[in-house]
């Protein structure tokens, strides 16, 4: 099952390896932020926003509330 967050690094070409690079963080910590959304740092969720032109506005639609939607 893809979430609308990796649905969304699939449109813009971003695997989860680049997006770990791009946040300075190990492939390891990008897998265990998919596996448990509630677990993504805000200043993570404000890069990837940046980087996938997310409106602050639709955040809770990519990095729901503890995971759930």
């Amino acid at each position: 099952m893809t979430n609308k967050l990796e649905g969304r690094l699939k449109e813009f070409g971003i695997t989860k390896q680049k997006l770990a690079k791009l946040l300075d963080v190990s492939g390891g910590t990008v897998g265990n932020r998919f596996r448990n959304p509630g677990e993504w740092k805000m200043c993570e969720v404000y890069a990837v926003c940046d980087l996938l032109n997310i409106s602050p506005l639709d955040i809770c639609e990519y990095f729901p509330r503890e995971g759930k939607r």
